[in-house]
């Protein structure tokens, strides 16, 4: 096992075999994600009429949070995520989709590497066409293109919040070894190290040409003094001395009430773009009060959340990872509707259930949920596993694998 991969695992458990998907359906799942982060676009302009203010209010930010997604706007990749999602034996479902640049667990291609290090394993992945994509690749690569240098030096400040910092140093540094073997000179740190002065951006010392931002808004404006702490990074992105990767305003994309919204507003939305999807997206809204459509149908949406407790999920819209993730089958029908009801003072999303395929793992059925990472196409995948009884929620500190791809299908 590398030594950035143990820098950055630490304790974590993992599987105890690799897993595997044809290459074709990943590729599949990846450009369906892609046309979901186009039709959030045309979402904004159809329902919206483009005022993205009035968007970033419907999903929950703050007046202050609003201003920041402004002025961080800027052109970037297409689609840029890793989305969580269920196989259930026929096909991949979305279950919610971290669209930041803090794309966690990229380090799990070196466990690939690894395995393909060992002769029977690498004999055994010559016979069947195995491969894999590396995130941390085409997130170099698409670094570069973001700043317009294709080559040369290139000094990347990763950083996240001081108080998340205390945990997800090791992360990235782990991050910033392998980018390192891509050709890009990167720096782990927090916001509070960062120095500003005539000659830009400094972290440790060194002069940033960009910050890669692994915090967020959430994390700005929960934080007294917040914005004033990110301030100089803001100004540095507007006048171009250390643009911000990827800017504030992927944070709209990333809200899981985008998704639901863009569920409920599906049909009014280019029908070839929405046909391609339909069979990914979730049935998921933002919890409120009044009425939504359930497959043509009109209900009142609590009512139908009490009555179909065993069927739904609830999600807060900020979390990530499986966290704050409260399935109604397990609870009884009062703690259910006591959730709801507090649910409704913070932005939420309730979604329909989907039930994943187990996987054979020691002989033995466990459940998957697969981490497709999409850089403006498919980039790479890793598994967070648990066994099958008791994976209602499989969160982030699950037991963890890397993934193999097939060229073509085939029979195992």
């Amino acid at each position: 096992m590398s030594t950035h991969f143990r820098r950055a695992r630490q304790a974590d458990p993992m599987a105890s075999r690799p897993f595997f998907v044809d290459r074709a359906e990943v590729v599949r799942a990846a450009d369906a994600l892609i046309t979901v982060f186009g039709l959030l676009d045309e979402l904004t302009e159809v329902v919206f009429g483009g005022d993205r203010r009035a968007y970033g209010r419907i999903l929950g930010l703050t007046e202050r949070q609003i201003d920041l997604a402004e002025r961080t706007r800027r052109g970037g990749p297409a689609a840029f995520c890793r989305a969580d999602l269920y196989h259930d034996g026929s096909s991949f479902h979305l279950l919610e989709m971290n669209a930041s640049s803090a794309l966690g667990g990229m380090y799990f291609t070196e466990l690939n590497r690894g395995l393909l290090g060992h002769d029977g394993f690498a004999r055994f992945a010559a016979r069947h066409g195995l491969g894999f994509a590396d995130p941390v690749a085409a997130v170099a690569a698409t670094v570069r293109a973001y700043l317009g240098r294709p080559d040369g030096q290139l000094r990347v400040g990763l950083l996240d919040w001081p108080s998340s910092f205390v945990t997800s140093e090791p992360n990235l540094r782990a991050v910033a070894a392998l980018l390192a073997e891509s050709g890009i000179d990167a720096y782990a740190g927090h916001v509070g190290q960062v120095t500003a002065g005539p000659s830009g951006l400094r972290l440790a010392g060194v002069r940033l040409d960009v910050t890669y931002r692994f915090f967020t808004l959430g994390e700005i404006e929960r934080t007294v003094e917040g914005y004033e702490l990110v301030e100089p990074l803001i100004r540095a992105h507007e006048d171009g001395t250390a643009p911000m990767f990827l800017p504030l305003s992927q944070s709209l994309y990333g809200n899981k009430r985008s998704l639901g919204l863009l569920s409920a507003e599906l049909d009014r939305l280019d029908p070839a773009r929405a046909a391609a999807v339909a069979d990914l997206l979730p049935w998921i809204r933002p919890l409120a009060d009044g009425e939504v459509d359930v497959g043509g149908t009109r209900f009142d949406l609590l009512a139908y959340c009490r009555e179909h407790r065993a069927e739904l999920v609830l999600k807060d819209a900020a979390g990530y990872g499986g966290n704050a993730v409260l399935p109604g089958w397990l609870m009884d029908q009062r703690e259910w509707e006591a959730t709801l009801s507090a649910a409704l003072r913070t932005p939420h999303v309730v979604q329909r259930r989907v039930r994943p395929a187990p996987q054979p793992v020691d002989g033995e059925p466990w459940a998957a949920v697969w981490g497709l990472y999409v850089v403006d196409g498919y980039a790479g995948c890793r598994v967070r596993t648990q066994p099958s009884a008791g994976a209602d929620v499989i969160a982030i500190e699950s037991y963890g694998s890397c993934v193999f791809h097939r060229e073509a299908a085939s029979c195992w």
